[in-house]
Formats: C-alpha cells, sequence, structure tokens
C-alpha cells in the first residue's frame, strides 16, 4: 500500500513539476514579449490630394536623379564642335521634365561665325547616334557684350537618348 501511494505521490510530482515549467515558459515568453514588443509601423492615412502631391514629388526628384546619372563625358563628347565649325558651346542646360520620355532633353546655347556654320553645327549634332529631334529653335545677331561682330547665338534643343 506504501508503495501505491509512494507512486501517486511520485506521479503527482512530476505533472506539477511539469505544469511549473510549462508555466516558467509562458512567463519567459510574455516577459521577453513585453521588453521587447513587436513594432507595427503603420503609414499615415494620406488624402487622395496628398497621395497625389506625393507622386508627383517623388516622380520629380526621379527625374532629377535620372539627370544627375547621366554619363556626361559622352554628351559632351558628342556635342564638342567639329574643329573646322567655327562655333563655340556657350552653356548646356537639361530639361528633367517628367520622366515620361525615354531621354533628357538637352538646351545647348551656342554662337557661331555665321549662318552657314550655325547650320552646318546643327546638321552635325543630328548625325550623333544618341541624340534625336535635334531642333534649331532660336537664332539672333550677337550683340551681347562679348559676342563676336557678325556673329550669331543660337538654340538647339535635342534629346539625349542614355542608352542605345
Amino acid at each position: 500500500m506504501w508503495l501505491l501511494a509512494g507512486c501517486g505521490a511520485l506521479v503527482m510530482a512530476i505533472v506539477a513539476d511539469l505544469d511549473a515549467h510549462r508555466d516558467l515558459a509562458s512567463a519567459r515568453g510574455h516577459m521577453a514579449n513585453q521588453r521587447n514588443p513587436p513594432i507595427r509601423l503603420a503609414a499615415p492615412a494620406l488624402s487622395a490630394e496628398e497621395k497625389r502631391k506625393l507622386a508627383m514629388r517623388v516622380k520629380a526628384v526621379n527625374a532629377h536623379i535620372r539627370v544627375l546619372n547621366l554619363r556626361w563625358d559622352e554628351i559632351f563628347r558628342a556635342l564638342r564642335p567639329e574643329p573646322h565649325n567655327d562655333v563655340r558651346l556657350l552653356a548646356l542646360e537639361t530639361g528633367a521634365g517628367t520622366g515620361d520620355t525615354a531621354g533628357t532633353t538637352l538646351h545647348i546655347s551656342a554662337e557661331a561665325s555665321g549662318a552657314e556654320s550655325m547650320t552646318g553645327y546643327a546638321a552635325y549634332l543630328a548625325q550623333q547616334p544618341r541624340l534625336h529631334n535635334v531642333t534649331l529653335v532660336r537664332h539672333e545677331a550677337g550683340r551681347e557684350a562679348g559676342a563676336a561682330p557678325g556673329s550669331i547665338r543660337f538654340r538647339v534643343e535635342a534629346l539625349w537618348i542614355d542608352s542605345l
């Protein structure tokens, strides 16, 4: 009888010990969650107008990044006038635009000794493989200070395609 009572007490002790270990493991897990609760980040709810403005800003930033990442050495090589053509580059601007096009618009300001040099330079640019839609958009007699007598100042626009 004592043996049966001892076995029963042993079984009860083992079950109690297992319950205690389970409770301890549960408490440790709970404490760990209390110390390092899961972080849940929620973006603030944006109105339709705020979403539209944010999308426009992202698009503009991406367009400017695309301009910064252009292969500028290749652009300058393509724009360099032929040695026999009497053209002097004055300015180069980019039209970052909206990023909808496949390339970047270049606005090229230059000065030529005459009409033949000006049109020859525009034709030279049109032959460059990465320049498309080359257009002479403006020209005028070079009357500004620093302009050579009889010179023509002009502006050409072209679409630069960075990858062929």
